[in-house]
């Protein structure tokens, strides 16, 4: 798979409740579409609790899996 295009970013924010937030983003645009990835990317956000990592959100699409999202373990499939 040739990679045409690659943005990657990671921040920490603080919240007003003083929690810190992870956030780190991923994107790849493929030089070609593929039937697995039609729209021609790949993607992966995810946003997390620093002190508790097990709070988090999860968006992505991969191999063999629409774009969809995890949250406390339940994925959900969205177009």
């Amino acid at each position: 798979m040739e990679v045409l295009t690659k943005y990657h970013r990671c921040d920490e924010f603080r919240m007003s409740s003083g929690k810190k937030i992870f956030i780190e983003v991923k994107l790849v645009k493929l030089s070609i579409a593929k039937p697995e990835f039609p729209q021609g990317y790949k993607f992966s956000w995810i946003a997390f609790n620093r002190d508790r990592p097990s709070e988090r959100v999860l968006f992505d699409n991969h191999h063999g899996k629409k774009p969809h999202y995890h949250v406390n373990g339940q994925q959900v499939f969205f177009t």
